[in-house]
């Protein structure tokens, strides 16, 4: 008897054994699913959130170019209700005339501003460039002022006169062309 209860209770262990078994592999398999599933919802979360500012970027355009053509549109009725010919008076031909010019006034001001504001880096970069030509050119006229005034003076050198001197020396020129074609009219 005492051999049916070893057998009966190694038997009971055993399948213990193997319940406890199964019962740490299925945790096991449960936590490995479990972060597979958050790593899963992460993906999708990003996923979502980068297809909902891709959606709120898209939205945004759509609203510009409807504003855009919404404004273009009454332009172009305000415009067709214009061309529509009307047996007016003088005074309200007058008057829709002036509503029409201020109407296409305000229209290529709104077109001009719309096209600064799109262009305005582009803008910025050309004015950038003409001043700095500018700039080059005051330094070429300067010497070819000083050339000219070597010129006039008969070789002398002019290296140590400076913009201020030379503007004196303009000025002073312009003074005795003007008194000269003072005296040649008097005379």
């Amino acid at each position: 008897m005492i051999d049916s209860e070893l057998l009966f209770l190694g038997i009971i262990t055993i399948c213990m054994v193997v319940i406890t078994s199964i019962i740490v592999f299925s945790a096991i398999q449960h936590a490995r699913t479990m972060n597979k599933v958050n790593a899963f919802i992460t993906l999708g979360q990003n996923g979502l959130s980068t297809i909902t500012q891709e959606s709120s970027s898209l939205l945004k355009k759509v609203r510009e170019q409807s504003q855009f053509l919404t404004s273009a549109s009454i332009v172009l009725k305000t415009l067709s209700q214009f061309s529509k010919k009307n047996t007016d008076t003088k005074e309200d031909k007058m008057n829709n005339n002036n509503l029409l010019s201020f109407t296409l006034g305000a229209a290529m001001a709104g077109m001009s501003a719309y096209y600064v504001f799109k262009n305005k880096d582009d803008i910025s970069n050309k004015i950038k460039a003409l001043e700095e030509t500018l700039a080059d050119d005051y330094g070429e006229l300067g010497n070819k002022a000083k050339e000219k005034l070597k010129e006039f003076l008969n070789g002398e050198s002019v290296e140590g006169v400076q913009a201020n001197e030379l503007k004196l020396i303009v000025k002073k020129l312009d003074k005795l062309q003007k008194e000269i074609e003072l005296l040649s009219v008097k005379s």
